[in-house]
């Protein structure tokens, strides 16, 4: 239990204590309690299924689809879906005429 919960926990039975009941103190030191230290759903133990290697397993079909390191992805981001696709595909090879493809390496090619 941590100190938040044993705070407001201790709150709460003095209000219970002194009657504030009553005027609905006690609602609102519920939900101070839940508001700070967490309800009680937030502290149960959850236990999932995980798989390590699922990435190793996905990762040639993630290429094939999408090019090494996302390029094709990126490319596509970069090239919209308003139908003007191949339009902006020409201008960006008349921009990148003469300029260097560095890689992540710092190397340049091309």
């Amino acid at each position: 239990m941590n100190l938040t919960r044993v705070i407001f926990t201790t709150a709460q039975l003095v209000v219970l204590l002194l009657g504030g009941v009553m005027c609905g103190i006690d609602s609102v030191v519920f939900k101070l309690r839940d508001a700070i230290a967490g309800s009680n759903d937030y502290h149960k133990k959850q236990k999932w299924e995980f798989d390590p290697n699922v990435a190793a397993r996905r990762r040639p079909e993630f290429e094939a689809l999408h090019g090494h390191h996302s390029e094709i992805l990126i490319e596509k981001f970069g090239l919209g879906k308003d139908g003007r696709m191949e339009q902006r595909r020409q201008e960006q090879a008349i921009r990148d005429i003469g300029v260097p493809i560095t890689s992540f390496t710092g190397i340049t090619t091309g």
